[in-house]
């Protein structure tokens, strides 16, 4: 009875802290989801204002060999299979493995497009002609942006890995389809929307009692300075109060891999058969599109 009577005061012990358990790693869980998808979220903001361009671009009649041009702008993202194993590999320690790349590459989106905020704006919003040094200028420009956002997507997928429990990891990928997807939405359709003169003068400025303008709500300038801004404050929380922990509490062999071997994985990821069809798909998915301009 004695034994009995002790097990049973033990398992009504236990309950209230295995409870307590699970309600912290559900709260922690639902904070990390959060963040995860504001940094997906300012993501999305530079591939947005990138892919934005092109229409501003036709508005200003610049020509269809310009635009293709600054199409190259989009090609990061495309190749960021080449760097990732670099990101992957080396880190500082003292700072965290994902926050080693993470911090740097924020502040050099938000400082980049605080710095080249009134030079964009001049060539396209005051220039009423863009030349072709001006529109190689845009190019390297954004295709700097899209570079540091498809750098941050590396170090932000790996971080998403081991920042949820292993009942929630599935959530990352979740909120990279959330948070980019509306940080795009922002960078895109809605600066288009705020950026329109018409728009503004036809539907936003009336509902509020505003007189029509020549000029749209939101200009290039104040939109590149406003989200510099939250770049640089954001990652100044992060790097000061966020702090990286593993949820998964083991030591996984993909952490203690060179540069060379992580290359050298790659390579053979690469040469799968599976993954080989799967490129193949990739590469010529879109070639049906292209057969209507011949």
């Amino acid at each position: 009875m004695t034994t009995v009577s002790s097990n049973s005061k033990s398992q009504q012990t236990m309950m209230p802290i295995h409870k307590k358990y699970i309600e912290n790693k559900t709260d922690n869980d639902l904070k990390n989801i959060i963040f995860l998808m504001f940094l997906y979220f300012l993501q999305g903001i530079p591939i947005g204002l990138t892919a934005s361009l092109p229409y501003i671009l036709s508005s200003r009649n610049v020509s269809y060999s310009h635009q293709a041009i600054f199409s190259f702008a989009s090609w990061p993202f495309a190749i960021k299979l080449l760097w990732a194993p670099i990101v992957d590999s080396l880190h500082i320690k003292r700072i965290g493995k994902r926050k080693s790349w993470l911090v740097p590459i924020q502040y050099l989106i938000g400082f980049f497009m605080i710095l080249f905020a009134n030079d964009v704006h001049e060539m396209i919003e005051i220039n009423k002609k863009i030349n072709t040094n001006e529109i190689y200028m845009l190019t390297s420009i954004f295709f700097m942006f899209t570079f540091l956002a498809a750098t941050q997507d590396i170090a932000v997928d790996g971080w998403g890995l081991t920042m949820l429990s292993k009942e929630k990891s599935s959530w990352a990928s979740i909120c990279n389809n959330a948070g980019s997807t509306a940080g795009i939405l922002v960078g895109n359709s809605l600066f288009l929307i705020l950026e329109s003169k018409n728009f503004s003068n036809n539907y936003i400025r009336p509902f509020f009692g505003l007189e029509s303008q020549k000029y749209g709500l939101v200009d290039l300038n104040g939109f590149m300075h406003f989200f510099g801004l939250v770049f640089i404050v954001s990652t100044t929380l992060i790097l000061f109060l966020k702090q990286e922990k593993n949820f998964y509490h083991d030591e996984s062999l993909d952490n203690n891999l060179s540069i060379k071997e992580t290359f050298n994985l790659l390579n053979k990821i690469i040469k799968l058969d599976s993954i080989k069809t799967l490129l193949l798909i990739l590469f010529t998915s879109k070639v049906k599109f292209y057969i209507i301009y011949f």
